[in-house]
């Protein structure tokens, strides 16, 4: 009857023993499966912050050329008003190193 009881026990140890064995490998893959989500998570975030990072850029970038095309031309009229009041007020010498330069 001891001999049946400690057979029982052991039984139920080995048993237990492959229990916790089992909790450990399902431990160790449940881990295993939320790092590789981190990392894809981590990822996709990387991906996404570049991508609003270069959107940002491209849009200053935009801005910037709108401002650069509008002084263009604000230089552009304040020239061909200044080359009008030459002409008004010129003799022709000025009148000719005007035209010079307005073909440069």
């Amino acid at each position: 009857m001891i001999d049946s009881i400690l057979h029982s026990v052991q039984e139920s140890e080995e048993e237990a023993d492959k229990k916790i064995e089992e909790a450990r490998k399902k431990s160790s893959q449940i881990l295993e499966e939320a790092v590789h989500e981190a990392d894809l998570q981590q990822k996709k975030l990387e991906a996404d912050l570049e991508k609003t990072r270069q959107s940002r850029w491209q849009s200053l970038k935009d801005k910037e050329a709108k401002e650069d095309e509008k002084a263009q031309e604000k230089i552009r009229v304040y020239l061909e008003r200044f080359r009008e009041k030459a002409y008004q007020k010129s003799d022709p010498v000025t009148e000719t190193l005007i035209s010079i330069i307005g073909e440069l």
